[in-house]
Order: structure tokens, then sequence, then C-alpha cells
């Protein structure tokens, strides 16, 4: 968890360096901008000057020799700017590799635990510690899967080929029906406790019905599910039909 924490935080951190270097950016190009229209203008106020031979004064003269030194001044910073940006993306695309491999590592990680999920919670004498990993291992899916779409996003900035992190979305596909199961059973276990032992008048009989419906529906789904499962199956069955006589009284 500390190491998930300390990642999210160092993103957030490259993230906001990103949008800092793209608004400075923005700010510098608006500033050659502005500078270039009051150039032209002096321009042409020179050129109209010559032609109808007005006397300049010494500080006139100054000006216009001063405005027309303004294109090389321009060129010579945005040649600057443009060094800066390119040592600047090059800076950041290696770090989004850095990161891409870390998140390659994380997927891998991943693997192990949805496998160990799969094989090792199969009743309901496991249901406290697999509610606790199911939900750790959903939120780092969730993370990952985020980071995933952010660098698909900023590869395209940088001209690289997007990275299909096929195996990232296999994960999740195969995690989905355990985390569903041991979450939402673990919700209906804690939900049952406060209704049967909390406040009679604080209870909302219309929000109860829903929400036993709701969950009575996707343990019949995962049931079907997982018919090849003997154990987890059983569980989703036994949830299901406490979901039923539990509908019967509210």
């Amino acid at each position: 968890n500390v190491r998930y924490s300390l990642a999210e935080r160092h993103q957030r951190m490259k993230n906001k360096k990103l949008e800092w270097t793209t608004e400075r950016a923005k700010m510098k190009c608006s500033d050659i901008e502005r500078e270039a229209t009051e150039i032209l203008k002096q321009l042409a106020r020179s050129t109209l000057e010559n032609e109808f031979q007005h006397q300049f004064h010494d500080s006139d003269l100054a000006v216009r020799f001063d405005t027309l030194c303004w294109p090389n001044r321009i060129y010579k910073q945005l040649s600057r700017t443009k060094e800066r940006l390119v040592e600047q993306t090059r800076v950041l695309e290696a770090s989004m590799l850095e990161d891409q491999a870390d998140l390659l590592l994380t997927i891998s990680e991943l693997e192990r635990e949805v496998h160990f999920i799969a094989l090792n919670y199969d009743s309901m004498d496991h249901l406290e510690k697999a509610a606790v990993h199911a939900r750790e291992v959903h939120r780092k899916l969730q993370h990952a899967d985020s980071q995933a779409r952010l660098f698909n996003s900023r590869e395209g900035l940088f001209n690289r080929q997007i990275t299909s992190y096929t195996t990232l979305n296999s994960l999740i596909k195969k995690f989905e029906p355990y985390g569903q199961l041991w979450i939402t059973v673990d919700d209906w276990k804690r939900n049952q406790q406060a209704w049967t032992t909390g406040s009679f008048v604080k209870l909302q009989s219309e929000d109860i019905d829903k929400e036993v419906q709701l969950s009575s529906r996707l343990m019949t789904k995962l049931a079907k599910t997982f018919k090849d499962s003997p154990g987890v199956s059983e569980v989703a069955n036994q949830i299901r039909d406490e979901l039923s006589e539990d509908r019967k009284s509210v």
C-alpha cells in the first residue's frame, strides 16, 4: 500500500511538471507573438515616415534601429525556446518510459495476485481475508488501468507507437467476477448485521429492497459464471438463497 501511495504521489508530481512546462511554453509563445506585433507596427510607422521624408530625432533613430534588430532577437529567442522544449520533451519521454517499465512489473505482480485469489478463496470461511484482498487488487487494477490510459495518451504526444496492454485488460476481465463475489458478499454480511441489530426507525425499506434485488441478480449471474468452480459457485448460491429469504421479510 505504501509503495502504491508513493507511486501515485510521484505520478501526480510528474503530471504537474508536464502541465507547468506546457503552460510555460504557451506563455513564451504568447510573449513572442506580442513582440512580433509591436515590431510590425514600428516598422510600418518607420516606413511611412521615410516615405514622407520626416526628420528623425536621435531618439527616433535609436528606436528605429532597435526595432530593425528585433527579428534577429526573436529568432534567437525562438531557437533557445525550441532547444529547451526539445530537452524537456526528451526528459519527460524518458521518465514516461521508466514509468511504463514499472507498470509492466506491477501487471506481473497483479497477475500472481489474481491467480492466488482464484485458486485459494473458495468458501465462506475465507470471506474476511478474501474481501480485503479483493478490494486491494481491485484498487490496484483500477490504478494500473488509469496509468495505461495516461501513457497511451502521452505516447500520442511523443509520436510513439501506442502500447497495447492486453495482459492488463485480460486480468481485469478475469478478476471481475471474483472481485464482485467477495466484495458483494462482504457488503451484504455487513449490511445484514446493521439491519438486524441497528435502529429500526432508521431503516429504509425501499433502499434495502433495491440493494437485495441487485445483489440477488448478481449472485445468480455469478453462480452461472462459476458453475465449473464448485467452491465459489456454492458461495454464490448460498448468498443468493439468503438474499431471497431476507427479501421476503423486507
